[in-house]
C-alpha cells in the first residue's frame, strides 16, 4: 500500500492562504498571513493578481520544501521575477495574493491527487 500524508479534517483542508512576501531567490520564500497546517512536501498553486509585482509566479505550482510558522520555502526560482509589492493605498485590487493547497503524490503515483481527511469523508 502506498505511503499517504493524511490531514486533519476540516471544512476544506487546507484553505487557501494570503500572502504576504515573496523573496527573490534559487528557492522562494513565501510569507502568508495566516496561521495554517501545510506540510513539507505539500504542492502549493499560486494566484497572484497583477498588481502585486511577480506576476511570473501567477498559475505556477511548488512543492513546500520547508516550513517556519507562517513562512514557505518553494522550490520555485523566483530570483529572476519581478520583485513581490502589496499595492499602495488608493489601488483597486480585485483579489488578494494567494496560495492554495495544489494536491498530493506518493511514490507509485506521481499524479496530481486530492488531499483527504483522517476518515476519508471530507477534503478537496
Amino acid at each position: 500500500m502506498a505511503n499517504n500524508t493524511y490531514l486533519v479534517s476540516s471544512p476544506m483542508v487546507p484553505p487557501f492562504l494570503t500572502i504576504s512576501a515573496v523573496t527573490n531567490a534559487t528557492k522562494g520564500i513565501v510569507t502568508v498571513v495566516e496561521t495554517n497546517n501545510y506540510i513539507v512536501g505539500q504542492l502549493a498553486y499560486f494566484s497572484i493578481p497583477f498588481t502585486y509585482g511577480m506576476f511570473q509566479l501567477n498559475s505556477l505550482t511548488g512543492e513546500i520544501d520547508s516550513i517556519s510558522g507562517q513562512t514557505f520555502t518553494m522550490n520555485i526560482d523566483t530570483s529572476q521575477f519581478d520583485a513581490f509589492v502589496i499595492p499602495s493605498a488608493g489601488v483597486t485590487i480585485a483579489k488578494p495574493a494567494t496560495l492554495c493547497a495544489a494536491g498530493s503524490r506518493n511514490q507509485y503515483n506521481t499524479q496530481y491527487v486530492p488531499f483527504h481527511s483522517l476518515d476519508g469523508s471530507t477534503g478537496n
